[in-house]
């Protein structure tokens, strides 16, 4: 999916895509999956995550439509694109993480001003 609302400016400002400019024409490429997880942040405002401390990658177990690496690279993807904000500091309160039990780091994920904007345009 192909987003063509000019949200950079290509100044890389910081302020309208997050620091990170897309292609000259300010389109948004989406894949099935980031769609996915964007349709899960149109739901919940946080989502849970975790660290691979071996890896190296995020771990998302809340679905098992897709493989736990392909997960890892959908959320890396919205990550670089400046779409969701990941922090492994900052778990959810009263969520239990027993999916998450051979991780290390138990953290949320939130939208960022972009993918909100992406959100409403969905």
């Amino acid at each position: 999916m192909f987003m063509s609302e000019k949200y950079c400016k290509g100044n890389h400002c910081g302020e309208c895509c997050g620091g990170v400019c897309f292609e000259s024409d300010g389109s948004i490429s989406l894949s099935d999956g980031e769609l996915e997880i964007l349709m899960e942040f149109a739901q919940f405002s946080f989502l849970p995550v975790a660290s691979d401390d071996r890896n190296d990658y995020p771990v998302y177990r809340e679905s098992n439509i897709r493989s736990e690496y392909e997960y890892a690279l959908i959320l890396s993807g919205l990550q670089k694109k400046g779409m969701i904000h990941i922090d492994y500091n900052i778990p959810l309160l009263n969520y239990e993480y027993r999916c998450y039990s051979d991780c290390k780091n138990h953290g949320s994920m939130a939208l960022t001003l972009l993918g909100q904007k992406v959100i409403d345009l969905i």
